[in-house]
């Protein structure tokens, strides 16, 4: 062993070259099982799919239309599938785009807020906004109507929301520059004043700041924006020419989610083709297909890598051996048994599996997070688990080849005499 490890180090630079494309691999292999596993269904499923069914118009859905606000979800399609099968609660929500006006206070504060968040959108968005604030004291807004079910998934940021009062028509939730609530427009207990799109206006308590779900809204927005939430029956008092509903959501039992959701397909393709969906299941298939593809390309790639590092192996092996034919032959000839000798060349290439261990167990581990940093930083649904069982596993399997290659390599050469050998080095 103290042969084998002095051979090692004979040749450094060649056995830093194995030792990091060995570790490259399993460094790989463990930031794409570590990025697996970290991937977050509930997270995923909090985001996009808030209630287990969710109907809407096909302009709503795709991102390359205007959302049609006015035909929407109708009442008739909403009674059909209030029959689907376990249904324990549904909701409509509506929507209409306006603008909103800032007068006095509310109109500095505006422009305070503005000058605070400016650099957090784009130049073009600044410059259309800067007129919005500074000279029309404006922002595009959103009015939405919700249901008893909408109301309770929405986001609130501050303040009670509060079903049984906000469904007397004289409370607003709005929403804050961030979806946080950071930098609000309105405080709760404020008093805000929407104009309606028939010229009149109405002021609202403002219950709490908040906005409802992304999923249940038109999963859209603009740079600088405001939402003004109210229950359904208020919002079509005011816009009575807004029959349909933005989008249709309801919750079922787990153990109908199948049968339901053959119902909503069914209607959705062949009743009224104008509608789509989306479910808890559908979006449940598409986050495994998610983590298959990062499993598939992360695979592929420590896969690829493994590869070069084990090809870098065996021919640094097969060379270094038949480059020493000469000094193994003379180790022989002065007394170094077969199986002395078979044994260093073990011990060099297990040294060298040591060697990528110790190094991926203490840099490795280091460059790994930080190309784990670098892949999940937009991953919001990412929920980060300490693992190292691949880099476990993967030693054994690599130790095992480091014992094979020698001994195949070796086993050529032992079937020649050692005075055959000794005779063609000579």
């Amino acid at each position: 062993l103290q042969m084998a490890w002095a051979n090692v180090r004979r040749n450094r630079q060649k056995t830093a070259m194995v030792v990091l494309s060995i570790s490259l691999s399993m460094i790989m292999l463990n930031v794409t099982v570590t990025v697996v596993k970290g991937l977050d269904m509930d997270k995923y499923l909090s985001s996009f799919a808030v209630t287990d069914f969710c109907v809407a118009d096909q302009t709503v859905t795709n991102a390359f239309s205007a959302a049609n606000e006015v035909e929407g979800v109708q009442a008739q399609d909403r009674a059909y599938l209030e029959q689907a099968a376990g249904i324990e609660a549904i909701g409509s929500v509506y929507m209409h785009e306006s603008i909103q006006y800032f007068t006095g206070e509310k109109a500095k504060k505006l422009e305070e807020i503005f000058e605070r968040n400016k650099e957090q959108l784009f130049k073009e968005e600044r410059e259309y906004y800067a007129t919005n604030v500074y000279e029309d004291h404006c922002l595009p807004m959103h009015i939405y109507g919700v249901d008893q079910l909408p109301f309770e998934k929405m986001n609130i940021a501050e303040g009670n929301a509060d079903w049984e009062k906000f469904q007397t028509g004289n409370y607003a939730i709005v929403s804050a520059f961030y979806e946080d609530g950071k930098e609000p427009y309105y405080r709760e207990g404020e008093k805000i004043t929407v104009d309606f799109p028939d010229g009149t206006q109405k002021e609202y308590e403002v219950m709490a700041i908040g906005d409802i779900a992304y999923a249940l809204g038109p999963e859209h927005g603009h740079g600088m924006d405001i939402y003004v939430t109210l229950p359904s029956e208020e919002f079509l008092r005011k816009i009575p020419y807004c029959k349909g509903a933005l989008k249709l959501a309801f919750d079922v039992r787990e153990d109908a989610l199948e049968q339901a959701q053959d119902y909503v397909e069914t209607y959705c393709e062949k009743s009224d083709n104008t509608l789509d969906f989306s479910s808890k299941l559908t979006y449940r298939a598409s986050f495994e297909e998610m983590r298959r593809m990062y499993l598939m390309v992360g695979g592929a790639m420590s896969f690829v890598l493994a590869l070069i590092g084990v090809l870098n192996f065996v021919n640094l092996t097969v060379t270094s051996i038949k480059e020493r034919q000469n000094e193994l032959a003379i180790l022989q000839s002065v007394g170094m048994t077969g199986k002395q000798l078979k044994n260093m060349l073990i011990g060099e290439g297990v040294y060298k599996i040591l060697l990528t261990f110790g190094f991926v167990m203490t840099a490795g581990m280091a460059l790994g997070y930080g190309i784990l940093v670098m892949l999940t930083n937009e991953m919001w649904m990412f929920t980060y688990h300490f693992v190292i069982w691949p880099i476990l596993v993967s030693v054994p399997v690599f130790v095992v080849i480091a014992v094979a290659v020698p001994v195949i390599c070796y086993q050529g050469d032992s079937k020649k005499t050692l005075v055959s050998r000794l005779r063609e080095v000579n």
